[in-house]
């Protein structure tokens, strides 16, 4: 086989890897994972957009969730996560003058994981919805 076909062989299975794990990274038994959030007809109304990453690094796991959204400062956006075919409220974000907001949960630092948010890397979907209960944002793992 010639050098060329090796290096094309190499690159179409880098590439295949990409496609079948984006978003993954695992280093010295590290996983994290990472989404965007698409918004719904409700979330493009507000111009809302956002992300979803979670982390595990031994026995300490986190989750983050970042929103941007034009609503007023104040505006409080619940957090949904579903595993297991089991959906949970994880938190609340109370959306600031920049029309930003974050959920960050951690098992570790003195603080605990929300009731059945963990294990935080068998999560599926998550889910932000408005004071209506109207989803504006979602994505999945």
């Amino acid at each position: 086989m010639s050098f060329r076909k090796v290096l094309a062989s190499v690159f179409v299975l880098a590439m295949a890897l990409l496609v079948v794990a984006p978003g993954v990274e695992a280093k010295s038994g590290r996983i994290e994972r990472r989404i965007a959030l698409t918004a719904t007809s409700a979330g493009r109304a507000i111009d809302a957009s956002g992300s979803a990453r979670f982390r595990v690094e031994g026995s300490r796991q986190d989750l983050r969730v970042e929103v941007e959204a034009r609503v007023a400062a104040g505006t409080r956006l619940s957090v949904y996560v579903t595993h297991g075919g089991t959906t949970v409220k994880a938190g609340t974000i109370t959306v600031n003058s920049l029309h930003e907001g974050e959920l960050e949960l951690k098992n570790y630092d003195g603080k605990r994981l929300p009731a059945g948010v963990g294990p935080v890397n068998t999560i599926a979907k998550v889910t932000v919805k408005n004071a209506n209960g109207t989803v504006i944002l979602s994505g999945s793992f």
